[in-house]
């Protein structure tokens, strides 16, 4: 699972709306990531760390867990367990979700994104829709990385 992983252009962040009011409480949440490095110039995983603890001036932060998500499930396990408040924050490949949707299987589609800009336009199409099919689960998508664009492999 963790090597078909790379391939996919879209990664997602989740995080359930119920784990809001728990992580009152807590002064850190940790967050599972697929690969211990994003890159790229402008890292939305770290990013995001920043922004959450400027936001509560540091009373709550998101940390990186010591293990990556697919080593603890696939993606609608690790889906289940942040809708259940489990898991706090998860970040994983949304075509690991292809069973639950044919949605998350767009970036799946060779050719039609040859370059990271063209990845970005069609996720800017596609977000709209991911968004309302998390949320009505109680999911929230905190951000998405482009991956390298599909072709011949």
């Amino acid at each position: 699972m963790a090597s078909s992983g790379a391939r996919h252009w879209l990664l997602a962040a989740l995080v359930a709306f119920a784990g809001a009011p728990a992580a009152a409480g807590q002064d850190a949440l940790d967050m599972l990531e697929v690969s211990p490095a994003i890159v790229g110039r402008d890292n939305p995983r770290d990013q995001l760390m920043r922004s959450v603890a400027g936001a509560t001036e540091g009373r709550l932060r998101i940390q990186k867990a010591a293990e990556t998500a697919l080593a603890l499930g696939d993606g609608p396990t690790l889906k289940a367990a942040v809708t259940a408040g489990s898991l706090a924050i998860v970040e994983l490949p949304m075509a690991s979700l292809e069973v639950e949707g044919a949605i998350y299987l767009a970036d799946q589609i060779p050719f039609l994104a040859v370059s990271f800009a063209e990845a970005r336009t069609r996720y800017g199409a596609l977000h709209r829709f991911l968004a309302e099919r998390l949320s009505e689960e109680g999911l929230v998508l905190l951000y998405a990385v482009p991956r390298p664009p599909r072709g011949l492999l």
